[in-house]
């Protein structure tokens, strides 16, 4: 059997995770979501949301953000791609422009994370 790859089958490459961000309902970064998920917390409550029958729906809320709808999942967004973006080593002008309103600077030196607004 041969295990090495012909001319013509695509090569694997290996995968490195550079850097994490997240926004959910246990954690509105990558250290309190990781935390609480190893200690099985939840934030499943009785929403104000009902089911067709009338009934009230189970939701997994996300605190101290008042807003709703698109909004509310532009905010998760830009918080997770925000903390993502500043976990790596790149410049200011190798990001997208859409993240080009908001600056916040990194612990690395010369790095900028940035969030957009306009959205």
């Amino acid at each position: 059997m041969n295990v090495t790859p012909q001319a013509n089958e695509p090569r694997f490459m290996p995968l490195r995770v550079a850097s994490t961000g997240v926004c959910c309902s246990v954690g509105n970064d990558s250290a309190s979501t990781s935390t609480a998920i190893r200690a099985r917390l939840n934030h499943f409550r009785q929403g104000g949301f009902i089911d067709t029958a009338g009934e009230p729906i189970n939701v997994a809320m996300l605190y101290d953000v008042p807003t709703w709808g698109q909004s509310r999942l532009q905010h998760m967004y830009r918080s997770a791609m925000t903390e993502c973006l500043a976990g790596l080593p790149l410049t200011s002008e190798q990001l997208p422009p859409s993240f080009s309103s908001v600056r916040r600077e990194s612990a690395e030196s010369g790095f900028i994370a940035t969030s957009s607004t306009s959205w």
